[in-house]
């Protein structure tokens, strides 16, 4: 059963009846404001497993995961662009992925205890609005048509971008899975080739870049 606090008390999703769904899932992301300026980049979101890491079909809190070749490149978009997640995995593991892919562009594989004590002291570098951290929580289940056909699988969910971006030209989903994608916001989703045999040769994530 998952609880609910009294600030999380917003409209309830069509999909309230999801177990992994709470009610809160509408934060007002219209505008991301920092030191009262608006920002008006447009907003990167990708997805982790099979995308940023590698895929697995373990179903635990937190697998096997390993960053994918190039992630570090991500670094560059900074300037531009804003950076940000958004996964059908739980809190749990969205939260390890996203250190670890801190970690790796900021040290690449030589990182070490004190260089992870720096990394905290200086904050994100990829993905610096925590609010741009988009979950399993954040996701609805896949329509019923989904959940028929041949590949579809009861725990399946959509990534809806309308419930928490009101200005969808600004806002873009990497994903390497097609049916993560909601009716409607296709133009806003780029299908990139999944990771799944950690070939460490592997440069989708430089081509994005």
């Amino acid at each position: 059963t998952t609880t609910t606090t009294p600030r999380q008390h917003q409209k309830k999703s069509t999909f309230n009846n999801h177990p992994n769904t709470r009610t809160s899932l509408k934060p007002d992301y219209k505008d991301v404001v920092d030191n009262k300026k608006v920002d008006t980049r447009a907003i990167l979101l990708f997805d982790l497993n099979g995308t940023l890491t590698s895929h697995t079909t373990v179903r635990r809190s937190v697998g096997k995961h390993q960053a994918r070749p190039g992630t570090h490149l991500l670094k560059q978009l900074t300037g531009e662009y804003q950076l940000g997640v958004f996964t059908s995995a739980t809190v749990r593991t969205t939260d390890y992925a996203v250190n670890m892919l801190e970690e790796m562009a900021r040290f690449g594989n030589n990182s070490s205890s004190k260089q992870q004590e720096q990394q905290e002291e200086e904050g994100p570098l990829l993905f610096k609005n925590k609010r741009l951290i988009l979950h399993r929580d954040h996701t609805m289940p896949a329509p019923p048509s989904r959940l028929k056909s041949a590949e579809g699988k009861p725990w399946d969910t959509v990534k809806p971008l309308y419930l928490h971006f009101s200005k969808l030209h600004r806002v873009l989903l990497f994903d390497d899975d097609n049916h993560k994608v909601h009716h409607g916001e296709r133009d806003n989703v780029v299908l990139i080739p999944g990771w799944e045999k950690d070939d460490p040769e592997d440069r989708v994530i430089e081509a994005v870049v």
